[in-house]
């Protein structure tokens, strides 16, 4: 008899997890269906598109302080954007030449990138500025007979 009763009592904690389990599927359903993106009324709008206006100007004054190794003024204006903010959590008075050099290096990389998509364009390579990654794989495969093997992935047309 120990048995039966032990395995009455799994079943009612089967039930009860199960249906725990439907009410916090149906809870959440509709916890989804009452957070719904409201939409922007033309007020909100041009609130976040002043707010938008606002955090590009402070970043572009923070990139200017930057890039003339000011760590005061960066702290100006990082102060007054919520990146900015997080930023001045970690970058100090002491570790501010780290973050020039990368904002420096940064701009290099972006430079020789733009330069060299020049180049793969000039070359006929279109598609370059998706990266060099799989694509230009793609593009210079060879099979077996030496051979560039066809790239069309679409089926022609008849």
């Amino acid at each position: 008899m120990n048995l039966i009763s032990t395995a009455k009592n799994y079943k009612g904690v089967i039930a009860a997890a199960m249906l725990i389990a439907v009410t916090s599927t149906i809870i959440g359903v509709s916890a989804n269906a009452n957070n719904a993106k409201p939409v922007l009324t033309p007020e909100n709008q041009a609130k976040r598109e002043e707010q938008k206006a606002i955090n590009e100007a402070a970043r572009q004054q923070m990139d200017a302080a930057i890039e003339s190794g000011s760590f005061d003024t960066f702290k100006t204006y990082a102060s007054t954007v919520p990146m900015g903010q997080k930023m001045l959590e970690k970058i100090t008075t002491e570790n501010f030449s780290k973050l020039v050099e990368a904002h420096n290096n940064q701009k290099q990389a972006m430079e020789l990138m733009e330069k060299s998509r020049t180049l793969m364009q000039e070359l006929g390579f279109e598609d370059f500025h998706r990266g060099p990654g799989r694509k230009m794989m793609r593009m210079m495969r060879i099979d077996e007979r030496g051979e560039r093997q066809n790239e069309q992935t679409e089926t022609p047309q008849e």
